[in-house]
């Protein structure tokens, strides 16, 4: 099957690590999925690239405060930043209704980060990160410390609709 998701990583959840982002991450995801079905259980493995980066913009870690020694924000740009998943789930379906399924479950899986992540130091003229600007004499420098390869867990509810035999569309929500 073709599998299209919308992906988002919330602002809120990037700033449990960072003070400020400059946004949320949010981007349509593609891939392809295969289902072994066997009564009102899945078993479903996929395959799927999408878009992991945020806009580029000043990226402060937690804890820092523009203007002091060594604690502006970064300039980070991110360059074909996205990630390769292969995961398989396990879900159940509850019938509702001779087409319609409810269905739940949860997978696990790898993600193979793609990309590159680049860095350079600002300036500041003072605590407010608005005052912040480009540090011209300091270099635009890879950032080496992105893992290559990530867990992906995802927990899912959702709808099963039977078109016909053979073909459904499923709706999901998830984390």
């Amino acid at each position: 099957g073709l599998r299209i998701r919308y992906v988002a990583i919330p602002e809120g959840l990037l700033e449990l690590f960072l003070a400020d982002v400059p946004s949320g991450v949010g981007h349509p995801g593609f891939g392809l999925e295969v289902t072994r079905r066997k009564g009102d259980f899945d078993i479903v493995v996929g395959l799927e690239h999408e878009s992991i980066a945020p806009k580029n913009g000043l990226f402060l870690e937690k804890g820092d405060t523009p203007g002091q020694p060594g604690e502006n924000p970064d300039q980070v740009e991110f360059e074909s930043f996205a990630l390769l998943s292969l995961d398989v789930s396990f879900l159940w379906h509850r019938r509702v209704h001779e087409r319609v399924a409810m269905r739940y479950g949860a997978g696990i899986g790898l993600g193979f980060v793609l990309g590159e992540l680049f860095q350079q130091d600002t300036t500041c003229a003072n605590a407010d990160i608005n005052t912040c600007n480009l540090d011209t004499t300091a270099p635009r420098e890879k950032n080496d410390d992105v893992p290559p390869v990530v867990p992906v867990v995802n927990i899912l509810t959702g709808m099963r609709i039977e078109v016909m035999p053979q073909l459904s569309v499923n709706l999901e929500a998830g984390f």
